[in-house]
């Protein structure tokens, strides 16, 4: 398995479709998906990724000062800023992390998160309006997204017909199964795949890979499945 995350973390990111005007569509596809065959959806995050200028993220983050708390945390070879909202919500949680690296002062990666831990008609619509009004607001795109959604599942679980149907549902065409030996993995069997229903995509070895699945032990008879596209970002 690490070697294939080495080439995960080497990736292309191709985006597959012109700019959205919303990023949720990826986000809706997985939870419906998962819901429909009895997963319990735990919870999920959506980050979205803009590489800008120093002056830009100067400019966002003015805006930032009065309704954002904001920490910083510095590192041997970067600075991460943190900025999370003052508002609370019931629904969704968002902040902004901006990453400065030593060697690439005038660029800063910006990364917009958006988390929750329900999805229904109500959070979608709320979802949709937030994600507009930030990159209005704050004039960013969100057309670099990784979508991972949590479930838990409960029972024995047998692999070979756990997935049968949210394959279907996805039209995933399966490329990779892989089953994990390293001790310190937190996951024990991943799954790799593509579908034309998802936007981004990743390039491996000349394969288009926008699909991630892994499944982790919690108890006997409970299950985690996180769900990734275009793949689970680590810290998830």
């Amino acid at each position: 398995m690490k070697k294939f995350i080495f080439l995960i973390c080497t990736f292309i990111l191709v985006s597959q479709t012109p700019i959205k005007e919303v990023a949720h569509q990826e986000l809706f596809l997985l939870a419906q998906a998962g819901q429909e065959e009895g997963w319990d959806l735990k919870n999920w995050q959506v980050v979205s990724i803009n590489d800008i200028s120093k002056n830009d993220f100067d400019n966002i983050s003015n805006m930032l000062q009065n309704s954002y708390f904001i920490s910083l945390s510095k590192y041997k070879n970067a600075v991460i800023y943190t900025f999370e909202s003052k508002k609370t919500n019931d629904l969704i949680d968002h902040s902004f992390r901006a990453i400065i690296q030593q060697n690439s002062k005038d660029q800063v990666t910006l990364q917009t998160i958006i988390s929750g831990d329900e999805w229904n008609d109500n959070i979608y619509n709320y979802y949709s309006r937030l994600i507009k009004d930030l990159q209005r607001d704050y004039n960013i795109k969100f057309t670099r997204n990784f979508t991972c959604l949590k479930f838990n599942v409960s029972g024995i679980i047998k692999d070979g017909s756990l997935f049968d149907e949210f394959w279907k549902k996805m039209k995933v065409v399966h490329r990779i199964e892989q089953y994990d030996n390293v001790q310190q993995s937190i996951y024990e069997k991943e799954f790799y795949g593509y579908s034309p229903s998802l936007g981004e995509e990743i390039i491996v070895n000349n394969e288009k890979i926008n699909f991630q699945i892994a499944l982790k032990k919690i108890t006997q008879n409970k299950t985690e499945i996180i769900v990734g596209t275009p793949m689970i970002l680590n810290e998830y």
